[in-house]
């Protein structure tokens, strides 16, 4: 914290000697910060839009959490259903070891729980170890509900006419 609050200081006494040059002050001048669009948007955003956006941003941290307890619970990604032992095309892990490669005995056989890592409970979503199934179920329920939630945003900016606030409609 004291090395953040010392930045911020800093930050301010370099920004305020800038403010004594001469072309920085000319620059103030010519753009002083207020936009020549004309006419100005006095109507704010509507509630749909804030809606879709919030749930927009919880969806996708929602996606990135389970996607990231899948990655700690199975960090080898593979083409094949077989998902053998050093046939992995990712390996977010170290190698699997060549005596556990050769799999004649299932106690010796090398198995993803090998791999599998802890995640503190506030970064993976469900959070618990060796629930690659759950986090799973909550990655593509994620998925669905936000393609659905972008489905929406596009039929109401088309239906309520805000798409005029995107895309230009003169060359003024």
């Amino acid at each position: 914290m004291p090395i953040i609050v010392g930045g911020l200081l800093i930050g301010v006494a370099v920004a305020q000697q800038l403010r004594t040059y001469s072309a920085v002050q000319d620059f103030i001048e010519t753009y002083h910060g207020q936009g020549s669009f004309q006419p100005a948007v006095t109507s704010g955003f509507l509630v749909w839009l804030r809606i879709t956006h919030f749930l927009n941003l919880l969806f996708i941290l929602f996606i990135i959490r389970a996607g990231i307890q899948i990655l700690a619970d199975h960090p080898r990604l593979q083409f094949d259903a077989e998902s053998t032992p050093g046939k992995e095309w990712l390996r977010l892990r170290g190698p699997v070891p060549a005596d556990r490669i050769a799999q004649e005995s299932p106690e010796r056989a090398w198995t993803a729980k090998d791999d599998a890592v802890s995640l503190p409970g506030w970064l993976g979503l469900p959070g618990i170890r060796h629930s690659i199934g759950l986090a799973r179920l909550w990655h593509f329920s994620c998925d669905l509900l936000w393609l659905i939630n972008g489905l929406l945003f596009y039929v109401l900016l088309f239906t309520t006419g805000q798409w005029r606030r995107l895309v230009p409609r003169s060359w003024t």
